[in-house]
């Protein structure tokens, strides 16, 4: 084959993202996606997000491939997708998209209409903007939502299940470190909840589930799902394989700062495949009553 040039490549690129977050996609929607609804404490019951049609979409900060699979997914709606400071649009973006920039002022604020989307998607934000950015985005989303509007949040959570003590220094000391040294979120499963009620949102809330053996526990009914970050080499299945590579491939979208991976460590990933550690995917939706 001939050496592939710049363009090449990044088309590669784009359709080796576009096949995970379709994988994504198809696991959180499920065969019964269809038919699954929310229903918020007011009694208004809202069709599964990940179908829902929605008109218009501010779109803030999301990756290439995060658009791209958007734009497919609600090929009749229109896409305002806000741009980072410095970063350039090098793709060809879908024909129902427009580009806008976005500027990092202080007070941040969006210089757009008041009520003027249907759905507000922040779906990379958690680990592109400070902690004081993130909430004015959120009190922002509310703003110019219209009246039973949508906001969808997704991001990872820094607190991994079944991890062991390896993994955990890894993350205190390095990847803590130098989201704190960035002002960035490292709690967002216990913030991002707690700005978009602060901001007016009324969120899908947590329910108690019976277990069946005199315990209850909370769940998250739009949607926690965990996903294991380290496989075993020989032993593991087509699914935990590709379990794991959407997990790294979300952590280093989410956090795309850090150079260096716990997973690239023998003994870390040794570890993580031992003990099966996963991390969860936090997805929040909330809407503007």
């Amino acid at each position: 084959m001939e050496p592939l040039n710049a363009e090449d490549r990044a088309e590669i690129q784009l359709e080796k993202e576009l096949w995970l977050f379709n994988e994504l996609f198809i696991q959180e929607a499920g065969p019964q996606a269809h038919t699954r609804k929310g229903l918020t404490s007011s009694g208004w019951v809202m069709p599964m997000p990940a179908v829902r049609r929605s008109g218009r979409i501010l779109d803030i900060a999301s990756r290439h491939s995060e658009i791209h699979q958007l734009a497919a997914l609600q090929p009749s709606a229109r896409i305002a997708h806000l741009v980072l400071p410095g970063e350039q649009v090098c793709y060809q973006t879908p024909e129902n998209v427009a580009c806008l920039p976005l500027s990092i002022s202080t007070p941040l604020a969006l210089d757009l209409a008041d009520s003027s989307f249907d759905h507000v998607k922040l779906v990379t934000a958690v680990g592109r903007f400070t902690s004081p950015q993130l909430k004015a985005l959120l009190q922002e989303a509310y703003r110019v939502l219209t009246v039973r509007g949508i906001l969808e949040a997704r991001w990872i959570d820094l607190n991994p299940l079944h991890a062991g003590p390896k993994t955990m220094e890894w993350i205190s000391s390095t990847l803590v470190v130098q989201l704190d040294s960035a002002f960035l979120c490292t709690r967002p499963a216990v913030m991002v909840p707690i700005w978009a009620k602060e901001a007016g949102f009324e969120i899908i809330s947590r329910q108690i589930e019976n277990t069946g053996k005199g315990e209850s526990r909370n769940t998250l009914e739009w949607g926690e799902k965990e996903l294991v970050v380290c496989e075993h080499n020989y032993e593991a299945s087509v699914e935990e394989k590709l379990e794991s590579q959407l997990c790294r491939f979300l952590l280093k979208k989410q956090y795309s700062s850090m150079i260096r991976w716990f997973w690239e460590d023998e003994e870390i990933r040794r570890e993580c495949a031992e003990m099966k550690t996963k991390f969860r995917i936090c997805n929040l939706y909330g809407f503007k009553n």
